[in-house]
C-alpha cells in the first residue's frame, strides 16, 4: 500500500518523527519560537498575516531574525496581503522579510482559488502545518471564548525536510524577479535526506523493517503532501481514494 502511495505521489514514509498538536492560540506561540530558534532559514506560507497587537510579537520577531542576516520569507494571498491587509504585508517587506504574494483568483485555470496553504518551516528541523491564519480570531482563541477552534501541527523529525522541499519548490516556481532564489537551499535538503535514509528513517527500502513490526510501525511515521492550485500535485486525492 505505501509502496503504491510513493508511486503515485512522489513522496515517501519517515519516521521517528514527534508530533505535537497546537489547539488555537498555543499555534502562534509556536510559530514565535520556531523563528526565534531559526539558526538558517525561516520559511512561511499563509493566506493571511494581520498585524495587530495579537500577531505583534510574531511579526517583530520575523523582522529582527530577517535583519540578523537569516534569511526570512513568507509566501501569503495577494488578494489579502496586497489589497486589505497591505500595511502588514509592507511593514514586513520593510522590516528585511522577502515576501512572495501569489495571486490565483483571476487565472481562467483556477479561478476564484486563493493560495491557501500554512506552513513554516525552520531549518528543515521542524515544521508547523495547519489551518490557522495569523488574525486575531486564531491568535487570541483558547477555544472557549467565541473565537476560531483551530489545530495546527508542530513536526520535529524527518518530515519537515520534505516540507522544505515542497516550500523551495513552489516558491522557485512562483517568485517573482525581485524574489530571492532559494535554490541554494536544495543542497541542504538533499544532504539531509541523505542522512535520514543513513540513519534509517527516510524511504522505501525500510518500510518492512518498520511497518512489519506493530511495536515499529506507529514510532512518529509520517507523509508529507501539499497540494494547491499553484502546483500539479493532485496525488492528494488519490491517496484518500486508496
Amino acid at each position: 500500500f505505501q509502496n503504491k502511495i510513493d508511486d503515485e505521489s512522489g513522496t515517501e514514509l519517515t519516521f521517528g518523527n514527534h508530533l505535537k498538536a497546537l489547539f488555537n492560540g498555543n499555534a502562534i506561540k509556536e510559530k514565535v519560537r520556531l523563528v526565534n530558534d531559526a539558526k538558517k532559514y525561516v520559511f512561511g506560507a499563509v493566506m493571511a498575516t494581520v498585524c495587530d497587537s495579537s500577531s505583534e510579537e510574531l511579526v517583530q520577531a520575523l523582522i529582527n531574525k530577517a535583519k540578523s542576516g537569516i534569511p526570512v520569507t513568507l509566501m501569503m494571498e495577494k488578494f489579502y496581503m496586497g489589497l486589505i491587509f497591505r500595511n502588514c504585508a509592507n511593514r514586513l517587506r520593510n522590516g528585511g522579510v522577502d515576501i512572495l504574494l501569489i495571486s490565483d483568483k483571476w487565472k481562467p485555470k483556477t479561478f476564484l482559488s486563493f493560495f491557501h496553504a500554512k506552513f513554516w518551516v525552520r531549518d528543515g528541523e521542524e515544521a508547523i502545518v495547519g489551518g490557522q491564519n495569523i488574525v486575531g480570531f486564531e491568535n487570541d482563541s483558547t477555544g472557549f471564548n467565541q473565537l476560531n477552534r483551530d489545530t495546527d501541527l508542530l513536526i520535529q523529525g524527518p518530515t519537515a525536510t520534505d516540507f522544505t522541499q515542497e516550500y523551495i519548490n513552489i516558491w522557485e516556481t512562483r517568485a517573482k524577479a525581485a524574489n530571492q532564489s532559494l535554490s541554494s537551499f536544495k543542497l541542504d535538503v538533499a544532504q539531509a535526506k541523505q542522512a535520514q535514509r543513513i540513519a534509517h528513517v527516510r524511504g522505501n527500502d525500510i518500510y518492512d523493517e518498520h511497518l512489519g513490526n506493530p511495536k515499529t510501525r506507529m514510532q512518529g511515521a509520517c507523509r508529507a503532501m501539499v497540494q494547491g492550485p499553484y502546483n500539479q500535485n493532485l496525488s492528494i486525492a488519490q491517496a484518500l481514494r486508496h
